[in-house]
């Protein structure tokens, strides 16, 4: 009877995992069960703070500390979206590009906090200046000939603990690209309330419109953004693709 109900038990125990697993992979739990793997098989660091600086010079690139910094804020951020320990990125003064190709871009995420504007030595946040300390980040990928990512960041129905505080966001291109969208060059935002702080939209376009800003079914609240030549088209004005130029609009958020 013992050997029975150990059956019994172990079968039910299986059946339970099972299920736990399949919903894991429903929407909405897929990142939540990822981060939570990533934590059983010891790959997350151990601190909720992860340093990132574009110049670091060795170290063991754990972000624990500026001197062992991640030099890549894309890897830096895939591993606080795996890691549910992870709350914040600090982001040294620099140049950051999010990947090598049209489609490559800086996803924003819940519970994930991004704060640019460091010297690479400070040990509070307070002490940033993300005026002087200018952090980038950059859309162009290639220069021979200039290639740029349809949408530098971009957000979709996420709650305000998604931060995104202290950054140039520059040089995105919402291109007439068949399959994509064509707005939000810098950051395309849809649905939800992210936090957006202290940014500044400089030199990216869209083919349609919102070239440093798109957002759609939300109602952002912006604080401290500046934009500056920023530029859309309006697609269904131009009579032609060739005489699209007329219709910029220099500072088009």
């Amino acid at each position: 009877m013992m050997k029975k109900t150990n059956v019994y038990s172990f079968g039910l125990l299986a059946l339970c995992c099972a299920l736990l697993i399949a919903a894991g992979f429903a929407p909405g739990w897929a990142s939540t069960w990822r981060r939570v793997a990533a934590a059983h098989i010891n790959s997350c660091p151990p601190h909720s703070l992860l340093r990132v600086d574009a110049s670091v010079s060795g170290g063991t690139g754990d972000g624990g500390s500026w001197a062992n910094a991640y030099a890549d804020l894309q890897a830096a951020l895939t591993t606080a979206k795996d890691c549910a320990n992870v709350t914040e990125l600090w982001v040294a003064a620099g140049n950051y590009v999010p990947g090598t190709d049209a489609d490559a871009t800086f996803a924003l995420a819940n519970n994930i906090a991004l704060y640019g504007g460091f010297a690479g030595t400070e040990t509070a946040r307070e002490q940033r200046d993300w005026a002087s300390n200018v952090t980038t980040l950059n859309g162009l990928y290639a220069t021979s000939p200039n290639r740029k990512v349809q949408h530098v960041v971009t957000s979709s129905n996420l709650a305000a603990t998604a931060v995104l505080d202290g950054f140039t966001i520059k040089n995105g291109a919402a291109a007439n690209v068949s399959g994509k969208y064509w707005q939000g060059g810098g950051l395309r935002n849809t649905g939800g309330q992210p936090t957006l702080r202290n940014l500044v939209f400089e030199d990216n376009y869209a083919y349609s419109s919102g070239g440093g800003l798109y957002n759609t079914a939300s109602n952002l609240t912006l604080t401290n953004i500046t934009f500056r030549d920023n530029y859309a088209c309006l697609l269904y004005t131009s009579p032609s693709p060739r005489d699209r130029t007329r219709y910029r609009m220099p500072s088009s958020a």
